[in-house]
């Protein structure tokens, strides 16, 4: 009988670009040699980071620089910095991600 040799695995091909990636997940912050250490999981679907940083939770949060892996480091010019990421690819950008101290 052939009933055992059917496959059931989906194989997805996704187009740089065309869907939105998803959202940085686990952000953590550390302080490696006085400067910050923000690290994320990888998105799916994401081919570059923008990292967002303000000095309080609820101020205006400017974008720092572009990462094309899912860490950064960030030397401070403030004592406290509060960040999220943003996951991009060519035409879509994710949610932001939750916001870390």
């Amino acid at each position: 009988s052939a009933s055992g040799s059917y496959s059931s695995t989906w194989t997805y091909t996704v187009t740089s670009g065309s869907t939105i990636p998803a959202v940085p997940a686990n952000l953590t912050t550390s302080i490696v040699s006085g400067n910050v250490y923000v690290n994320w999981d990888d998105s799916a679907n994401a081919t570059s980071y923008d990292v967002y940083s303000s000095a309080t939770p609820y101020g205006t949060f400017a974008l720092l620089t572009n990462v094309t892996t899912s860490e950064y480091t960030y030397t401070p010019t403030a004592t406290k910095m509060f960040f999220y990421i943003v996951a991009k690819n060519a035409t879509k950008e994710s949610p932001k991600s939750i916001i870390v101290k």
